[in-house]
């Protein structure tokens, strides 16, 4: 073996390159490949620029109806309810990552046109809200209404969908209109 047998071939050199093959291929089974993958989505979202959304997906965002207090009164406050249909806003514009300690999912709306100048944006959920968040991202490009999501706490899948939708990650199907409260 080595660079001086690196041509020679024998029955010995074919059994134990069989033989390294062998291990290498059961190597392959013990390798945390989902985390790795995982460690690389995130790497993309941080690398990754915002997305620019059409004047459709504007209208039916946070960055349409962002709510904000005018002499002395909330103004342009939406509420989701159970019957509002939402999706992603892009599909590689977030990564959802699950621990043993709940859900973490990491997104580009917050990135800065500066490579790097921020942290990695993220969001921290319990378990419980896993399986929302891996539906709609399944789900995309299609929506779907919060009430068809997995679940069965309503008031938990409207909180958690009212965070997302407040980043920018969800947008609604139809423009929400807007209140005074």
């Amino acid at each position: 073996m080595g660079f001086t047998n690196s041509e020679t071939s024998s029955k010995e050199r074919s059994e134990f390159l069989r033989r390294v093959e062998q291990l290498l291929m059961k190597l392959v089974s013990y390798l945390p490949v989902d985390g790795a993958v995982d460690q690389m989505g995130i790497k993309h979202i941080h690398d990754s620029l915002p997305p620019v959304l059409s004047k459709e997906e504007k209208n039916c965002s946070i960055f349409n109806v962002g709510a904000h207090w005018q002499d002395g009164q909330v103004i342009n406050s939406v509420q989701l309810d159970k019957n509002t249909e939402l999706r992603l806003v892009r599909k590689d514009a977030v990564r959802l990552i699950a621990d043993d300690e709940g859900v973490t999912v990491y997104y580009t709306l917050e990135n800065s046109r500066v490579f790097h100048e921020q942290e990695p944006q993220y969001m921290e959920f319990t378990s419980e809200g896993s399986p929302v968040i891996e539906d709609i991202t399944k789900k995309f490009p299609s929506y779907v209404a919060i009430k068809d999501l997995p679940g069965d706490d309503m008031e938990f899948k409207i909180d958690l969908l009212t965070m997302l939708y407040e980043k920018g990650i969800v947008i609604t199907k139809e423009s929400l209109t807007s209140k005074t409260t």
